[in-house]
């Protein structure tokens, strides 16, 4: 069994402001796809309206401290996720390499970029979703019948690292349920909220 790294140190996101802070990012973006606000993407008819999940919070600290050793090697082999409400769990991680041991944790970038993939994803594949490398954390981001998502990140000091940045900053997102699988909608194309119940966007 995997051990914890010893000079790992977990955050866990679980104050209001940074849990509020989460959610407003994630549902900025969902609600600028859902409105047909994106480039050459259609509106989406059942995007819901991502909610804070605890559970999801405290696997994603767990995973967290999985995810490097002190070689400053990633470990993006994390295998299945799940939980009491979600069964099948989505996953997006972002590694951060630093000098500084004290950078400040600017969420709202790391989930900026995971947005902006949408630029490589094929915008016939929103009806049928396909698998399109550097894609997966958009995808995941985008898929509308995902409701749910928890966070944590850790900084890992790594003494034996060859690198001149000592520190590794790691990002875990946890989503429920996960995107759909190929050949099943990422989301269907509709009058914004025309397809959705009343927690949506």
């Amino acid at each position: 069994m995997t051990q914890p790294f010893t000079d790992c140190i977990p955050y866990f996101v679980n104050s209001t402001l940074l849990s509020e802070s989460v959610l407003w990012m994630h549902n900025h973006y969902r609600s600028h796809l859902a409105l047909g606000r994106l480039a050459d993407f259609p509106a989406a008819g059942n995007m819901l309206q991502l909610r804070w999940d605890d559970e999801l919070a405290r696997v994603a600290k767990a995973k967290a401290r999985l995810c490097a050793d002190e070689l400053g090697s990633l470990n993006v082999n994390v295998g299945g996720i799940c939980t009491v409400d979600f069964p099948d769990v989505g996953i997006s991680m972002h590694p951060q390499k630093m000098d500084d041991e004290t950078a400040p944790v600017i969420l709202r970038f790391v989930v900026r970029d995971w947005f902006d993939q949408n630029i490589f994803f094929p915008k016939e594949h929103v009806a049928k979703f396909v698998e399109t490398s550097g894609t997966e954390q958009f995808v995941q981001l985008a898929a509308a019948d995902t409701y749910a998502v928890g966070c944590s990140y850790t900084r890992n000091i790594m003494p034996k690292t060859a690198l001149p940045q000592k520190y590794f900053h790691i990002y875990v997102y946890l989503y429920g349920p996960r995107a759909p699988l190929g050949g099943k909608p990422l989301y269907y194309a509709a009058p914004y909220c025309s397809l959705s119940p009343q927690d949506t966007i």
